[in-house]
């Protein structure tokens, strides 16, 4: 199975059984990431890649749009 893009992976009856799983794992991966990103006085690069990652994962379709406007006024 291949899906090389969200819609792709969304429309694709293979997957219907593990779409929920993935959407769960994106999203703890990206508030993993966010929490990360409160490392800077400690770890400045992990901070900053966390940050970078945050950007990356938490953005439209995995969360609204509306969401997506204070993810990147956060950034």
């Amino acid at each position: 199975i291949n899906a090389d893009n969200w819609e792709d992976f969304i429309k694709n009856p293979d997957w219907a059984n593990i779409q929920g799983d993935v959407f769960r794992a994106l999203l703890r991966g990206g508030e993993l990431l966010r929490s990360m990103s409160y490392l800077g006085e400690l770890h400045p690069k992990i901070a900053e890649a966390a940050r970078v990652g945050v950007k990356q994962i938490m953005r439209p379709p995995l969360i609204p749009e509306s969401l997506f406007a204070v993810v990147r006024e956060e950034g």
